[in-house]
Parts: structure tokens; sequence; C-alpha cells
């Protein structure tokens, strides 16, 4: 990344990776440079959204200590549907969130046939189950992992 980013730019590029945390070690080195505009950090932007909620001592501010310079690339988002808990049109909920245009992973609840149905109804681009699975929750006609797999994959195809 270095070397094209490097001519792009008209001077040299050093990359230094700061692993840990799942990424907050390097945002928290980033957050704390001088901003002179040379330290850069590239990096998720679900991390930037979701890590001040789920760790608020994160010692940076994703508004505060960060200026977006480029989108790098995008990537599917995922709609957890919590959804299945409050009183909501679920289907309706998936259907205008896939129809945004970016690809939806849709992940949370997915624990029946008719719900792997909805989600591919809507025009998810997949699905999780979650341990639903491992629950053994769908009626399956061979027991065990594989037969919970076949019935998800039934369950899909008849969408």
């Amino acid at each position: 990344m270095a070397q094209p980013l490097g001519v792009a730019l008209g001077q040299s590029v050093v990359v230094e990776n700061k692993p840990g945390a799942s990424g907050g070690i390097a945002a928290q080195a980033v957050a704390r440079a001088k901003p002179d505009g040379y330290t850069l950090l590239l990096q998720y932007s679900g991390f930037q959204v979701i890590t001040p909620h789920v760790t608020p001592t994160s010692g940076w501010d994703p508004i505060k200590d960060f200026a977006p310079v480029a989108n790098v690339l995008s990537a599917p988002q995922v709609l957890d549907l919590l959804a299945y808990r409050a009183d909501v049109d679920v289907p309706a909920l998936m259907a205008q969130v896939c129809a945004a245009g970016a690809p939806v992973i849709v992940a949370g609840s997915l624990d029946t046939p008719e719900r792997i149905r909805a989600a591919c109804r809507a025009g998810a681009a997949g699905f999780t189950v979650g341990t639903a699975a491992l629950d053994g929750r769908f009626s399956a006609a061979r027991a065990g992992l594989a037969g919970q797999l076949a019935a998800i994959q039934a369950a899909a195809a008849g969408a």
C-alpha cells in the first residue's frame, strides 16, 4: 500500500501497523498524534461507529479526533434483527434496508425457516443464524449439524 500511495501523493509513505485491541491501539495512536496531515488511519468505518458505544473508555472520539479523507472500499452492511423482539414489521424493515443499494447481511434472530425466507425475499446478500443451528431449531430430516445446515439451505432456496 505504501508504494502506490507514495506515487499518488508524490512523496514517501511509511506504513506502521499497530495491532491490538481490534484496531483500538492504532486508533488511539492516531488520535493522539500531532494533527499535521501526515498521520493517517485506514480502518473499517463500522469500527469507528460501534467502538465508542461498546468501549466508552477507548481514549478517542470518532467525531472529535478524526476527519474522513477518502472511502477506500465498500463492504456489506449488517442489519442485526433485534427488531424481531420489537413491535415492528420486520420483513418491511429488511426490504427497506436492502433497497438502499448496498449489500446487506441480515443477522440475529433468524431461527425459523420463515425468517430465513423473509430475509431472502427482502434481498439480503446473506444471513447468519447464530446458534440456532447448534440448538437444533430447524426441523431436519437427519440429526446433527449437517441436518440443520441442510434445513437452512432448503429454507433459503424456498424463498
